[in-house]
């Protein structure tokens, strides 16, 4: 991959999508456990995440840069104040990890989306955000149909 020079603001959206992807990482695995019929389809779409994960860092890594080896505070947060409310509610609520999966894959596509219309100093770079898009779109899409939101 030939890789010219990248802006700070460059690597901090990619920084960015590497969160992200975490998070998403982090939602869909929650999600597989808490929903046996759908476990190999959202385990899937965790696993997915972490190979965008790698993309991602090469590029990061390719410029010097150390790439975040863990999700967002906010999705942490989120993870936190459902499982207070699965422990005073005795159960999980499957709809609500659903829920989850599409609130947190729709704050994904928006950084993608920001992060192609921002460009890139690189056309590889562009072309991995932009196919990496289309994946995110076609799984949230997958994810709203699970959830009964097609």
């Amino acid at each position: 991959m030939l890789l010219s020079m990248m802006s700070s603001n460059e690597s901090a959206r990619l920084e960015r999508l590497v969160v992200a992807c975490h998070d998403d990482r982090r939602a869909f695995s929650d999600a597989a456990s808490a929903h046996p019929a759908h476990h190999d389809e959202l385990t899937q779409l965790a696993r997915r995440r972490d190979t965008f994960i790698v993309a991602l860092e090469a590029v990061l890594r390719a410029h010097g840069k150390e790439p975040s080896r863990r999700g967002s505070t906010l999705a942490w947060w989120n993870r936190v104040t459902a499982s207070v409310r699965v422990a005073v509610a005795g159960a999980t609520n499957m709809s609500d990890t659903f829920r989850s999966c599409v609130r947190q894959e729709s704050r994904t596509l928006e950084d993608f989306e920001h992060a192609e219309r921002a460009g890139s100093s690189s056309r590889e770079v562009a072309e991995l955000v932009q196919a990496q898009l289309r994946e995110i779109e076609a799984d949230l899409a997958r994810v709203r149909h699970l959830y009964g939101w097609s």
